[in-house]
């Protein structure tokens, strides 16, 4: 099970149930995705979720008691709070599975304001290690998490007592990774390219889930998955309320 394995079918699968009317018991399936993740990877002391969890405890990535991998990637985090987010956008008012997703929504935000950095308001890497040679302030997943605390205060999911880390990271954003390159355009620095679990990496090694792995993938710019977040819909649309 990988955590950002959520955003690519859970807000899909939601939306689709609501366009074409399918199945209720559809929106039931959607919750019990989000609520294995929840289970199985879930860190409680920290309140993020590792990477991966292997239910044989027998990938290389693996803790061998608890089958999780031993890193919190930024990104990971990152596509798994947008797919709360935005599969909250197609569920039914009533419908159970909302407040489960509110839930954990609200108990991750208090987790990534915690760990976004107090000097530039981004986020790491590997969250939890910002002080860990190597480690680097990364792009994409910092403009996820703005895209979706953002999007989550303006849908009235959050209080808006989350206003001002929302704003710190968007200019955090501006000031860290929006620069000017040689042609004069601008362009979104310090992507993490790609990264994973298993198999081998870009560079040749392991993708152990080691933290020194995930400081390993090559930093690029203008990596879409971190483009596509930080067009930033949310803050500069003119009903933002998280803006005012």
């Amino acid at each position: 099970m990988w955590l950002d394995g959520l955003y690519m079918g859970a807000p899909f699968y939601a939306e689709y149930t609501k366009r074409f009317g399918g199945s209720p018991t559809n929106y039931d399936d959607v919750g019990l995705q989000f609520a294995l993740v929840k289970k199985h990877l879930l860190d409680a002391r920290s309140g993020l979720y590792y990477h991966g969890w292997d239910a044989k405890k027998t990938q290389a990535w693996a803790d061998p008691a608890t089958g999780v991998s031993s890193n919190f990637w930024g990104r990971a985090v990152g596509w798994y709070v947008m797919a709360l987010v935005d599969t909250l956008d197609y569920l039914p008012a009533n419908h159970p599975v909302r407040k489960q997703l509110i839930e954990q929504v609200t108990d991750l935000s208090k987790a990534l304001v915690k760990y976004q950095d107090p000097d530039t308001g981004v986020w790491w890497q590997v969250m939890d290690k910002p002080n860990v040679k190597g480690n680097y302030r990364e792009a994409t997943a910092s403009a996820m998490f703005v895209y979706a605390l953002a999007k989550a205060v303006n849908n009235g999911e959050l209080p808006r007592s989350y206003v001002p880390n929302i704003l710190k990271g968007y200019q955090g954003i501006l000031n860290e990774f929006v620069k000017t390159n040689d042609s004069g355009a601008l362009s979104l620095v310090q992507c993490c390219q790609v990264a994973g679990l298993g198999f081998t990496s870009m560079r040749g090694g392991p993708r152990d889930g080691s933290f020194a792995y995930y400081v390993s993938e090559p930093i690029v710019e203008n990596d879409l998955k971190g483009v596509g977040p930080s067009s930033l819909r949310e803050l500069r649309s003119r009903n933002c309320s998280a803006c005012r």
